[in-house]
């Protein structure tokens, strides 16, 4: 059984009390990523240090976002010092650890 199915079974079995459903958050948090991308900003940390609130109805989900960026930026640049054969910086390490 999917993920979505039983995401779908689960909210027909609770009904939706005030919160998002799946299919809502979705959508919300791709016209995060199409706002993002519009306005040329890699990832939401970048829009918000740019002065950015976000878009109408999103701006608490580009803060949210935002402070995940730190530790994917962290990521991406310890996966590259794997790949090209180095150790990866102390404080990535340091920051995906905590």
């Amino acid at each position: 059984m999917s993920i979505r199915t039983r995401l779908e079974r689960l909210e027909r079995q609770q009904p939706n009390k005030g919160q998002l459903s799946f299919e809502e958050i979705v959508e919300r948090y791709c016209r995060l990523l199409a706002w993002l991308d519009e306005r040329g900003y890699a990832d939401a940390l970048a829009a918000v240090e740019a002065g950015e609130k976000g878009p109408v109805g999103l701006e608490g989900l580009l803060r949210e976002q935002a402070r995940y960026d730190p530790k994917q930026r962290a990521m991406a640049r310890f996966e590259q010092a794997l790949n090209a054969g180095q150790l990866p910086d102390a404080a990535d390490v340091d920051l995906l650890a905590s």
